[in-house]
Formats: structure tokens, C-alpha cells, sequence
């Protein structure tokens, strides 16, 4: 038999003891700090959130007519890097050239291994500063030097201001995009004249490299916005 089978045992506890430190023992003596309140100063000026806006550009490529030009919208937080996408797919360009941005007199390269400095995807469309009806400029492929004017329109709110749309859209547009190196701007406007003359000497040539189905005239919104709409969604701008 146990025991302390028939006694209580009565639980430890443990008491702690808050003493004065000894003289010359070198430990402070321990004392209460009240805690500090933050002061609330309601005259300091307040800090704005900045706004998402969307920023809608005209682009036009230079040098030929009739004009081949786009109207994009896309969010001001975009950087030139993904404005340069959009423009690819909306021209219908194969991007496998180096291009650039020239703001203010000033180039901005795409990312490529001998770029200097700052790139596309370090400037954000809001960095730049732009203003309404300013122009800056984008080419592609230095060999064939497909420039495009780009037009700044007009800014506008977000579509929905509880659930921002980050989708960028193709609003308008013209004539079917250019013909990649076809030799800038002369040799797809050759192009384009070979094309559309069944009797000019090279008409089946340039037919065959173009392809039986490519029309300079046809444009089609809604497909190109549709395109531009998954690439946005599967993370391809």
C-alpha cells in the first residue's frame, strides 16, 4: 500500500520576488516605465494614395499610307518593357528584333545582353511623367527601322474602382499590320503594290511569301483585342 494514498498533495508554486539590488553591486534597481502614447497630430498634412490610372495611346508607324496605327489602353503602372509587347501583338509583329524607346530625346533599350544601363522593364509608363498629347517614339528592328509614333490621348480612371482591370485593350485600329522584313517602310509599301496587281511581275512571289490569306486592308478588332486579352491572362505581357 502507498503511502500517500490517503494524503493530498498539495501543488507547487512558484513565487518570484522582486529585491532591492545590494549597494555597489552594480545592477540597477528595477522600476516601472510608463508606456508612451503616440501622439495624433491632426493638423500634419496627409500623405494622397496615388490613383491606378490607365493611360490610352495612339500608335502609328511611320512612312506609310494609308496609315497603319492602333489605339491601346493599358494601366499607367505597365512598364515600357510590357507596352512593348502590346504593340507587338496588336501589329502583329514576330519580336525577334532589338528595339527601343526614345522619350524626350532620350533611349530607353529593350533588355539584350549589350544594353547599357537602365532598360524597358525599369521605367514604368508613370516614371515618364507623360501629359496628354505628348508623343514619344518606339522602333523595331534597327536593320528594316519600323518607327512608330506613339501619341499619348488622354488618361482615364479604372474600369471598376473596387476590382481594378489590369487587362490591357486594343480600342480602335486600321489596315492590317506590316509585313515583318519586308524592308521598312518602301519595301512594304513594293509589297503591298506587287499584291495588289495579279499582273505584276512579282505578284506570285510576294503572294507565296506573304501568304494566300494576308489582306493590307483587313483589320479585325476583335480579334486582335481577344488575343491581346488572353496573352494579358496567361502572363504573356
Amino acid at each position: 500500500m502507498s503511502l500517500t494514498a490517503n494524503r493530498k498533495i498539495a501543488p507547487v508554486r512558484t513565487r518570484f520576488y522582486l529585491t532591492r539590488p545590494q549597494v555597489g553591486s552594480g545592477v540597477k534597481p528595477f522600476t516601472h516605465m510608463p508606456r508612451k502614447r503616440p501622439v495624433l497630430d491632426l493638423h500634419a498634412p496627409r500623405s494622397r494614395p496615388t490613383l491606378e490610372r490607365q493611360i490610352v495611346i495612339r500608335a502609328t508607324i511611320v512612312g506609310i499610307q494609308p496609315a497603319i496605327w492602333r489605339t491601346v489602353r493599358l494601366p499607367e503602372s505597365f512598364t515600357l518593357h510590357q507596352l512593348h509587347r502590346i504593340l507587338q501583338l496588336v501589329f502583329g509583329w514576330l519580336d525577334y528584333h532589338l528595339y527601343e524607346f526614345r522619350v524626350g530625346g532620350t533611349a530607353i533599350e529593350g533588355p539584350h545582353p549589350e544594353a547599357e544601363g537602365a532598360t524597358t522593364p525599369d521605367f514604368t509608363l508613370r516614371a515618364l511623367k507623360l501629359k496628354a498629347r505628348s508623343h514619344f517614339q518606339y522602333t523595331y528592328d534597327f536593320g528594316d527601322g519600323w518607327e512608330h509614333d506613339l501619341e499619348v490621348l488622354e488618361f482615364v480612371p479604372m474600369p471598376d474602382g473596387a476590382t481594378l482591370d489590369w487587362s490591357p485593350r486594343l480600342i480602335a485600329g486600321e489596315s492590317a499590320g506590316a509585313l515583318e522584313d519586308s524592308g521598312g517602310p518602301f519595301g512594304f509599301q513594293r509589297a503591298v503594290s506587287a499584291l495588289s496587281n495579279p499582273a505584276d511581275p512579282e505578284h506570285e512571289t510576294y503572294r507565296a511569301w506573304a501568304g494566300q490569306t494576308y489582306d493590307p486592308q483587313r483589320f479585325d478588332l476583335w480579334a486582335l483585342d481577344h488575343a491581346l486579352a488572353l496573352a494579358s491572362a496567361w502572363g504573356a505581357v
